[in-house]
């Protein structure tokens, strides 16, 4: 019945793919409520929570001892010398965070990684505009080796998945440390046929985890 399902779900996606939607690139932290975020700590433990909007342009996913925050535009900016839209990871837990991961496609929210090509905009997916790939203040050496970006929703500019492994440049976020990045979403304007893809995926996951079980 489950592979049934998740056949029908990816065969109503391959007809989507070659039509993809407009999306909408204003996007801040109040309008990412849904997505998941994940944050596995050092002892391999894990906990996933839900994010939800905290002020009108405000949100935050809160687990026990630690959360993700973000307020502004994801795109991201500096005013007065600061840097506006940063996403806040706090760790106030008793344990180092090895990893998170942030689902956006649960909620119809893709992460937008293409910035200005030499100004052609030819490549990217109609109403995504300039993105931003994942930043931090480690710079773009560590930057690319502990972020990934997964299940690609519009290439070469939309996926629906960021993964940040600290681990991969043999780091952690220690307790009562805070790490701070800048990464840009999008929405998908039709939820319900990116809804019937992201269940595909969550089915896909849990055959895969129940098979590891």
């Amino acid at each position: 019945m489950r592979n049934g399902l998740v056949l029908a779900v990816l065969l109503v996606f391959s007809g989507v793919v070659h039509a993809v939607p407009r999306v909408s690139d204003l996007v801040t932290g109040a309008d990412m409520a849904g997505i998941e975020v994940t944050a596995v700590f050092a002892d391999s433990s894990s906990e996933t929570v839900t994010w939800v909007t905290t002020q009108p342009d405000a949100g935050a996913a809160f687990g026990t001892g630690w959360s993700l925050s973000q307020q502004g535009s994801t795109l991201g900016n500096v005013s007065g010398g600061s840097v506006l839209g940063l996403w806040t990871l706090d760790n106030v837990s008793a344990a180092d965070i090895a990893s998170l991961t942030i689902n956006g496609l649960v909620a119809g929210i893709v992460f937008d990684i293409l910035g200005l090509q030499n100004g052609d905009t030819n490549t990217y997916t109609p109403g995504s505009n300039v993105g931003r790939g994942f930043q931090s203040p480690l710079g773009p050496g560590v930057d690319a080796l502990i972020a990934q970006y997964l299940d690609p929703v519009s290439l070469p500019d939309l996926w629906g998945t960021l993964v940040i492994d600290f681990t991969a440049a043999a780091t952690v976020v220690a307790a009562g440390q805070q790490f701070v990045f800048l990464a840009d979403t999008d929405r998908l304007p039709l939820p319900a046929s990116w809804m019937l893809f992201a269940v595909g995926l969550a089915l896909m996951r849990a055959r895969r985890g129940g098979r590891a079980g």
